[in-house]
């Protein structure tokens, strides 16, 4: 599935996938396939990505996305905002995957938020990963150099975390998320 010119929103379940236009001048969708796979080319497209009752994994990056269980895969790319729900049961768990850009994760638990810290220079390079109610949530810093990773008092042992995240003391607030790709 690909998107127009304009603006679009994506939804993945396991049992069916739905792109359309923000302004309704259309809407495909698939129903029962294994495999879906959506891009974005323009605008500030959102997706929203759907759990089935068993275990199923996220993946979280700028560049893609995707969540995937026992006969489902859902995959995003190039999407300006992605959201993850774990809803349906199951032991699901999400990994987020920072950019090359200066990136910010903020945990809060079985939730949390992947984003590129304001890029003025180069807002098509602006992102927002979601997940929500995950059992398990890693936040995976491998290429970028200023990496911040937001924590809550008392990090939950469902949160992970690798590589060289810069953690702020306890207390700052995280850099506001951006709210458009260009």
């Amino acid at each position: 599935m690909t998107d127009s010119a304009g603006d679009d929103h994506f939804v993945g379940t396991p049992s069916s996938s739905n792109l359309k236009a923000a302004d309704n001048s259309y809407a495909n969708t698939v129903f029962s396939f294994a495999h879906v796979y959506a891009s974005s080319s323009t605008g500030n497209d959102t997706a929203t990505l759907y759990d089935s009752a068993g275990d199923d994994t996220f993946y979280g990056s700028r560049p893609f996305s995707y969540l995937a269980g026992t006969g489902f895969f859902n995959q995003v790319s190039n999407f300006f905002q992605v959201s993850a729900f774990s809803q349906a049961g199951g032991h699901d768990t999400a990994n987020l995957f920072d950019a090359l850009q200066n990136d910010v994760c903020v945990s809060k638990g079985a939730s949390a938020e992947l984003y590129s810290s304001n890029q003025v220079s180069n807002p098509a390079l602006n992102y927002d990963v979601l997940v929500y109610a995950f059992s398990q949530v890693g936040a995976n810093d491998q290429i970028g150099s200023n990496d911040q990773l937001f924590l809550p008092p008392v990090p939950p042992p469902s949160f992970q975390q690798t590589g060289n995240w810069t953690v702020p003391p306890p207390g700052t607030p995280p850099p506001a998320a951006p709210n458009r790709r260009a």
